[in-house]
């Protein structure tokens, strides 16, 4: 502060003098630190400016120190997962709760119908003949049988679906279409429609095309006895307009009537699904328990787990896990799950229905308890996985038909994966890497000639509650994105807590000093973001315990020298 007060020396005379002594008595009784008292001298740097704004006589200019607050930011191991996975137990020790599904097959392939296409046509063959208005003479019933590969199903009931219908005519009078389907109903009334056809000609067809929605339709696929399966009845009467005159038809008059059932998502399906082997693969399933981990690897104490297979659908099932492993894509490692799940196959009951057919699914389950003396869980977890490869053979009804053409699916059902997890936090780590992103930019004005950072030195605080040492970089990122500088030369190691019957009661303060220089300084004014960046590695041969008080406070303040010019 020496140059500043130099410059008040150089202006006694002013007409301002007392409150100049009354600026140089504050200055001189105040010596700041950086994190208590930076507010206070960034004020009496913008006084000092405003003073000699108003007492100056000829350009002046110089350099005063001003501190900057950068970055304050709090992190914890908690911000590694989800808040929803974290349990705080009676002393306050943390557990990661893992409830949910792990993979799910809904066997989709079980509820689906291909497009399909009916076509009914009327075609005169030779010579002619005289239609009278109200005459039939296209009218049928039929049946239509779908592929649905090795299922045989006996009712389908449609979520959503329209049909399409497509009617063209050469007659030479307006003509009437009656279309139904006898075996798909809405509230037990059968689908029907009623169009009109205007008059055509050879050269000249009379075309209309509509569409129909069919959502909510129930459709009986067991054919006119009762005894068959898919097979949809579709019936049409088409005549001339009662309003309509007498109408020669000729040789090659024709008329078609064209219906598709497109777009079918069915809700609900009934019958014999068959027996049938799939295989289900993923080479990387993904999971996002660990998402927020960048890299790094734990050693856990103990992991217990309940695997859940469960079955939802109405057929029996017998499953064989082939393969079942974490990934690590941050770190390279895959762990392959070795447990009583991989002796051989597995097989489930097929699930009931709660009030007979439409009702609400009540499904079954196999339970496996995995733990350290029966499994490889704890390493399999501690991977932190952020992907699960697998490989399933899936047997469905291996025992035939035994349910007499009563299997079932309802739509979002299937076969479930689900996991009941356990973790203690108590862990020993290496080079487990948690990140934190915050906004950081220097204020346009001080970027002008007239305030700009000339030299100076960036201070952190640190209060470290983790009984371990935590090693902290700071990288700064441009408006791109890209990391252009760091603000310590090397990343610097913060010191670890010293607990007390094993719990931490007071944090270690730790300080770090760095010099600025042009360049440093020139990246500080392009930076947007700062992303924190902790790295845990823990020395110790036990594992730790990681209790819900423990946290890593972070402040950053540049202690900056600013240069002063007024003209």
């Amino acid at each position: 502060m020496e140059g500043t007060l130099q410059v008040l020396n150089g202006i006694k005379n002013s007409p301002h003098c007392l409150q100049e002594q009354l600026l140089r008595e504050k200055l001189k009784k105040h010596k700041f630190e950086a994190l208590e008292f930076y507010m206070k001298k960034s004020i009496i740097f913008v006084i000092i400016v405003l003073f000699t704004l108003g007492c100056r006589k000829e350009p002046v200019s110089w350099d005063v120190d001003a501190f900057f607050p950068i970055l304050t930011t709090k992190m914890s191991l908690q911000q590694a997962v989800p808040d929803s996975l974290i349990a705080i137990g009676p002393n306050q020790e943390l557990n990661l709760i893992y409830k949910g599904t792990l993979i799910k097959f809904e066997l989709d392939s079980l509820l689906s119908m291909p497009d399909t296409t009916i076509v009914d046509q009327f075609l005169w063959p030779v010579g002619s003949i005289t239609l009278q208005p109200g005459q039939v003479f296209l009218s049928d019933t039929n049946y239509t049988r779908y592929n649905l590969g090795n299922a045989k199903l006996t009712q389908l009931n449609i979520a959503s679906g329209s049909l399409k219908l497509t009617l063209t005519s050469t007659l030479q009078e307006a003509s009437v279409m009656e279309y139904s389907l006898p075996t798909t109903t809405l509230n037990g009334i059968p689908f029907f429609i009623k169009e009109n056809i205007p008059a055509g000609s050879a050269s000249n067809p009379a075309v209309i095309t509509k569409t129909y929605d069919i959502s909510g339709y129930n459709i009986s696929l067991t054919g006119i006895h009762d005894n068959d399966f898919n097979l949809i009845a579709n019936s049409y009467r088409a005549y001339i307009d009662h309003a309509g005159s007498p109408v020669v038809i000729n040789a090659g008059d024709r008329f078609t009537a064209s219906n598709t059932m497109t777009g079918v998502t069915p809700n609900y399906a009934r019958g014999s699904f068959g027996t049938e082997l799939t295989n289900q693969t993923s080479s990387g399933e993904p999971i996002d328990a660990f998402k927020n981990i960048s890299s790094g690897l734990i050693a856990l104490e103990s992991v217990t787990m309940q695997f859940e297979l469960k079955n939802e659908i109405g057929v029996d099932i017998s499953l064989n896990i082939n393969d079942l492993t974490a990934i690590s894509t941050a770190n390279n490692v895959r762990v392959s799950l070795q447990s009583p799940l991989s002796n051989g196959d597995i097989n489930l009951n097929r699930a009931t229905e709660s009030n007979g057919a439409n009702s609400t699914p009540v499904s079954t389950s196999y339970r496996q308890d995995l733990n350290p003396n029966n499994s490889n869980v704890t390493e399999f977890v501690s991977t932190l996985p952020n992907q699960i490869r697998y490989d399933f053979d899936i047997h469905l009804n291996p025992l035939g038909n035994v349910s007499n053409s009563n299997d079932f699916i309802y739509d979002n059902t299937g076969l479930s994966i689900n996991l009941d997890a356990e973790i203690p936090l108590k862990f020993n780590a290496n080079n487990l890497i948690l990140l934190d992103t915050s906004d950081f930019s220097i204020d346009s004005t001080s970027q002008k000639e007239a305030l700009k950072i000339i030299g100076g030195s960036v201070n952190l605080h640190a209060l470290n509650w983790y009984p371990f040492d935590l090693i902290a970089q700071f990288y700064l990122v441009d408006e791109n994105n890209n990391i252009i500088d760091s603000i310590f030369d090397a990343p610097q190691t913060l010191s670890g807590a010293t607990p007390i019957f094993g719990v931490v009661d007071d944090p270690i303060h730790s300080f770090f000093k760095a010099p600025v220089n042009e360049s440093k300084i020139t990246h500080l004014y392009e930076t947007k973001n700062i992303i924190t960046r902790i790295n845990i590695t823990s020395t110790d041969t036990g594992k730790i315990q990681i209790y819900e008080q423990y946290f890593i406070d972070l402040k950053i303040v540049g202690d900056f020298q600013y240069l002063i010019s007024v003209d």
